[in-house]
Protein backbone atom coordinates (compact mmCIF):
# COMPACT_ATOMS: atom_id res chain seq x y z
CA UNK A 1 0.00 0.00 0.00
CA UNK A 2 2.83 2.41 0.89
CA UNK A 3 4.45 1.88 -2.52
CA UNK A 4 1.21 2.75 -4.33
CA UNK A 5 0.86 5.90 -2.24
CA UNK A 6 4.40 6.90 -3.17
CA UNK A 7 3.77 6.21 -6.87
CA UNK A 8 0.63 8.35 -6.85
CA UNK A 9 2.54 11.17 -5.14
CA UNK A 10 5.36 10.91 -7.71
CA UNK A 11 2.86 11.29 -10.52
CA UNK A 12 1.21 14.31 -8.90
CA UNK A 13 4.52 16.02 -8.05
CA UNK A 14 6.41 15.39 -11.31
CA UNK A 15 5.05 16.69 -14.63
CA UNK A 16 7.60 14.43 -16.33
CA UNK A 17 5.40 11.43 -15.47
CA UNK A 18 2.41 12.97 -17.23
CA UNK A 19 3.82 15.13 -20.03
CA UNK A 20 7.23 13.58 -20.67
CA UNK A 21 8.14 11.77 -23.85
CA UNK A 22 8.17 7.98 -23.70
CA UNK A 23 11.02 5.97 -25.20
CA UNK A 24 10.95 2.18 -24.96
CA UNK A 25 14.36 0.61 -24.35
CA UNK A 26 15.28 -3.05 -24.86
CA UNK A 27 12.11 -3.89 -26.83
CA UNK A 28 13.33 -7.40 -27.57
CA UNK A 29 14.39 -8.30 -24.03
CA UNK A 30 12.34 -11.27 -22.80
CA UNK A 31 12.11 -10.28 -19.11
CA UNK A 32 13.12 -6.63 -18.63
CA UNK A 33 10.71 -3.77 -19.29
CA UNK A 34 12.67 -0.51 -19.52
CA UNK A 35 11.77 2.94 -20.76
CA UNK A 36 12.76 6.58 -20.41
CA UNK A 37 10.58 9.59 -19.71
CA UNK A 38 12.01 13.03 -20.54
CA UNK A 39 10.60 16.48 -19.91
CA UNK A 40 12.14 19.95 -19.69
CA UNK A 41 15.73 18.72 -19.52
CA UNK A 42 15.16 15.95 -16.99
CA UNK A 43 15.22 12.24 -17.87
CA UNK A 44 14.09 9.30 -15.77
CA UNK A 45 14.80 5.66 -16.52
CA UNK A 46 12.24 3.13 -15.33
CA UNK A 47 13.25 -0.53 -15.23
CA UNK A 48 11.38 -3.65 -14.18
CA UNK A 49 12.60 -7.24 -14.10
CA UNK A 50 9.42 -9.19 -14.79
CA UNK A 51 11.06 -12.52 -14.00
CA UNK A 52 11.48 -14.71 -10.94
CA UNK A 53 15.16 -15.05 -11.90
CA UNK A 54 18.11 -12.68 -11.62
CA UNK A 55 18.70 -10.83 -14.88
CA UNK A 56 21.73 -8.94 -16.13
CA UNK A 57 20.99 -5.40 -17.32
CA UNK A 58 22.94 -3.92 -20.24
CA UNK A 59 22.27 -0.18 -20.38
CA UNK A 60 24.87 2.56 -20.79
CA UNK A 61 23.05 5.14 -18.66
CA UNK A 62 24.40 6.39 -15.34
CA UNK A 63 21.88 6.98 -12.56
CA UNK A 64 22.35 10.26 -10.72
CA UNK A 65 19.55 9.74 -8.19
CA UNK A 66 17.24 6.92 -7.19
CA UNK A 67 13.62 8.07 -7.33
CA UNK A 68 11.98 4.85 -6.14
CA UNK A 69 12.97 1.20 -5.82
CA UNK A 70 11.46 -1.92 -4.35
CA UNK A 71 14.94 -2.83 -3.07
CA UNK A 72 16.88 -0.72 -0.60
CA UNK A 73 19.74 0.26 -2.89
CA UNK A 74 21.18 3.16 -4.78
CA UNK A 75 22.02 2.90 -8.46
CA UNK A 76 24.96 4.29 -10.40
CA UNK A 77 26.43 2.77 -13.56
CA UNK A 78 23.66 0.58 -14.97
CA UNK A 79 25.70 -1.42 -17.48
CA UNK A 80 26.16 -4.96 -16.24
CA UNK A 81 24.19 -4.77 -12.99
CA UNK A 82 22.27 -7.82 -11.88
CA UNK A 83 18.57 -7.26 -11.25
CA UNK A 84 17.03 -9.33 -8.49
CA UNK A 85 13.80 -11.21 -9.23
CA UNK A 86 10.99 -8.67 -9.78
CA UNK A 87 13.31 -5.75 -9.00
CA UNK A 88 11.83 -2.47 -10.20
CA UNK A 89 13.17 1.05 -9.96
CA UNK A 90 13.07 4.57 -11.36
CA UNK A 91 16.19 6.70 -11.48
CA UNK A 92 17.18 10.10 -12.79
CA UNK A 93 19.84 9.76 -15.47
CA UNK A 94 22.46 12.07 -16.94
CA UNK A 95 22.54 12.61 -20.69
Amino acid sequence: FYTYQKLIALRKENPLMVYGTFTLLLPEHPTVFAYERAYEGETWLIVGNMSEHETRLELSEIATETVISNYDKEYGQLDGIILAPYETFAVKVAH
